[in-house]
């Protein structure tokens, strides 16, 4: 009986030893666009029909400019080029354009204020990378901050294929034309 808990115990191991080198390769595969910062913690990367998902947390002051300037920095040295407005939603200006945001979020329990960065690259080839750069405090919602409290930043980043990217694109752009026919 206690050598075939061992022997359990050994193949949990050895399973567990699998998965990890295995979401270790998956990682290493990423598209280079998604950069993994030094200090990365919680890190986690989805790959699905629609996008790859890069998402880990920092423990950076805010407003991270060291974080934005590496990843900005990196980006545009392999040919990405940075979108001053939002990919989804033309005529928004990104967050190239207008720096931070932030706001009370008072659909999250307990209610929080959030200090948001969000903006897109576009490569030659029309593929698109989306970066996320999200500081949360909790907090009553219609508290404004000039700063967060906290320093642990997440950090969200999103690849999107060309012929991913264009449908996406179109979708928006029909949306916004039935906004558009709504108002008149």
């Amino acid at each position: 009986m206690r050598l075939e808990r061992y022997a359990i115990l050994a193949i949990l191991i050895s399973l567990l030893a699998v998965l990890a080198c295995s979401r270790g390769r998956e990682l290493a595969s990423r598209p280079s666009a998604l950069i993994l910062v030094d200090g990365a913690k919680k890190v986690r990367y989805v790959k699905s029909q629609v996008n790859d998902q890069l998402i880990y947390w920092l423990s950076v002051s805010y407003p991270a400019e060291s974080v934005l300037q590496q990843i900005s920095t990196e980006l545009i040295q392999k040919g990405w080029q940075p979108l001053s407005e939002d990919w989804m939603n033309p005529g928004l200006a990104s967050s190239h354009s207008c720096g931070w945001t932030s706001f009370g979020d008072a659909t999250t329990k307990p209610k929080t204020y959030v200090f948001l960065w969000l903006a897109q690259w576009r490569d030659a080839k029309g593929n698109v990378v989306l970066y996320c750069f999200e500081y949360r405090d909790p907090a009553n919602a219609e508290d404004y901050r000039s700063k967060p409290d906290t320093s642990e930043l997440k950090v969200i980043a999103a690849y999107y294929p060309m012929t991913q990217a264009r449908e996406m694109m179109k979708w928006g752009a029909a949306e916004a034309q039935k906004d558009k026919n709504k108002r008149r």
